[in-house]
């Protein structure tokens, strides 16, 4: 069953969220080198609590 695919979900803001992009940014960073100046982390996600949608 599930959600249908126009629905929205409201998520509370997460510690993990900050975390897990620490950790991807990490991977990104050694796998593009220096084709990249920096990485960011942005969105709803990359504020301290505002929730999130998906």
């Amino acid at each position: 069953m599930g959600l249908s695919s126009n629905a929205i979900v409201i998520e509370d803001y997460s510690l993990h969220w900050n975390l897990e992009f620490e950790q991807l940014s990490k991977i990104f960073a050694d796998r593009i080198g220096n084709l990249a100046v920096s990485i960011e982390h942005v969105g709803s996600t990359a504020v301290p609590g505002l929730v999130q949608n998906q």
